[in-house]
């Protein structure tokens, strides 16, 4: 069964649940940023350097769950990347894992565009394309 990670920003929270559970209906095994966790963490956390650990902790899940998936998948929708989103794209390609996006990718300077990259719009795409 192949794994998906799908990264993007919480202001799109409702959007990315709602793909993650068309893929899991699609047999994919799905993980999905901590979108609410930060929240969380924060006011949990009592103090700053406990925030930041916490934080790092949360960081270190997402890699992990990187590390393990086939593909992640960013939820880029009107073009939108963020700082985490971009560090998810930069530690996929660093580890060779391919890198899908729900849109086109604008040009940025912080990732360079791979051949193995794609871009697909809905859920059953990407499981049809998983299966290949």
């Amino acid at each position: 069964m192949k794994r998906v990670v799908i990264c993007g920003s919480r202001r799109f929270e409702d959007e990315i649940k709602d793909f993650a559970a068309k893929l899991r209906d699609e047999g994919v095994i799905v993980h999905t940023p901590l979108l609410a966790d930060i929240d969380c963490v924060l006011e949990s956390a009592q103090s700053p350097k406990r925030a930041q650990l916490m934080a790092s902790g949360l960081s270190k899940r997402l890699t992990d769950a990187i590390r393990m998936a086939d593909i992640v998948f960013i939820f880029n929708k009107d073009g939108y990347i963020g700082v985490s989103t971009a560090f998810a794209i930069g530690y996929a390609q660093r580890g060779d894992t391919p890198v899908w996006f729900l849109e086109d990718p604008p040009n940025n300077e912080l990732w360079q565009r791979d051949e193995s990259e794609m871009v697909l719009n809905n859920p059953q795409d990407v499981a049809h394309f998983l299966k290949d």
